[in-house]
């Protein structure tokens, strides 16, 4: 018991209750995810509490006491059998990382080019459970700056987040928002939006993990300023990818499990991007996922998440990156 209730301590101390005011420790119901990553019959399926951060479990405490089943290698014990799902979870059912992996393509480096994508974050309020969402994508674009130069000869410039102002237009290529929460602008904020793209610049937007608040919420917000989206057609030059440095993305688009069974139930097809874009004076100004894109570019395995692999999630920003850089 003293040491449960130091773990219980550790983990308000880890995500305090006034940043992380979501993060709570609960007991993990008995279809929790984590207890059917493998399919299995559990003699006596464990007890286990967990903390989210909106879209996975980052603190996991067992009820039970599991350590002397893995060490008698006890290998017909539930606590092996949760060892299994652990592990699967964990690495989104993929491969544990080996000392030399790297997540950059097996092809030489292309000469340096003498061109730089700049790109903004954008600051938004998702009210107060959720106080950090907007910063949830803070290691995508230093993750995928080594990949745009491998690929491309491209650099890229994250500059400081934004918070939307009519009176201050960014001077980044490119704005990124992503998410977990309900996204809301206010009228300003929606202006200052508006006033971006028509004055030359591109928006990112996706759902983080796939959340369908966020996709259903920012929908609505993009709707309302720009009109209704449209499906980004495969003959379009984003997707064609004819440009120096760009990708085909109408062969080898792959999703995560939880993105395949939501594109299957919805009918669609899952060999196939599923962009939505805003068209302001002929050119892409707008380009919205409800499938994540963010966690896979950052590197962050998400067993939840409704979205695209990371290896497809790179292509698909690569396209955008090499786009906006391209010259015509």
């Amino acid at each position: 018991k003293p040491f449960r209730q130091s773990m219980v301590k550790l983990a308000e101390q880890l995500f305090p209750v006034e940043s992380y005011p979501q993060a709570t420790l609960a007991e993990l119901g008995a279809d929790h995810p984590i207890f059917e990553v493998v399919t299995d019959k559990w003699n006596k399926q464990p007890k286990l509490h967990g903390m989210s951060n909106g879209s996975r479990i980052v603190f996991l405490l067992s009820d039970d006491y599991l350590c002397a089943d893995w060490q008698e290698n006890n290998t017909d014990a539930d606590a092996f059998k949760l060892a299994m799902n652990l592990l699967f979870y964990t690495i989104d059912l993929g491969e544990l990382d080996g000392k030399y992996a790297t997540y950059l393509p097996n092809t030489p480096a292309v000469p340096q080019r003498d061109a730089t994508l700049s790109v903004a974050r954008v600051r938004f309020n998702s009210g107060e459970n959720m106080v950090h969402d907007w910063d949830v994508g803070k290691l995508a674009w230093q993750r995928y700056a080594p990949y745009l130069r491998h690929t491309t000869g491209c650099s890229l410039t994250e500059v400081e987040p934004v918070a939307l102002d009519p009176a201050k237009i960014p001077e980044a290529n490119l704005l990124h928002v992503s998410g977990r929460g309900r996204f809301s602008l206010s009228p300003e904020e929606q202006t200052a939006m508006k006033k971006y793209v028509e004055t030359g610049g591109t928006i990112l937007v996706d759902a983080y993990a796939g959340s369908d608040l966020f996709a259903d919420s920012a929908k609505q917000q993009l709707t309302a300023i720009f009109g209704e989206l449209e499906p980004l057609p495969n003959s379009h030059e984003l997707v064609a990818g004819g440009f120096s440095g760009g990708n085909l993305l109408t062969k080898g688009i792959r999703y995560k499990l939880a993105g395949s069974r939501a594109l299957r139930a919805a009918d669609l097809s899952t060999r196939e991007q599923h962009l939505q874009v805003v068209f302001h004076e002929g050119r892409p100004a707008v380009i919205f996922s409800d499938l994540d894109l963010t966690s896979a570019v950052s590197g962050i395995r998400v067993f939840e998440c409704k979205g695209y692999k990371p290896d497809t999630a790179m292509k698909i920003v690569g396209n955008l990156a090499t786009y906006l850089l391209a010259e015509r």
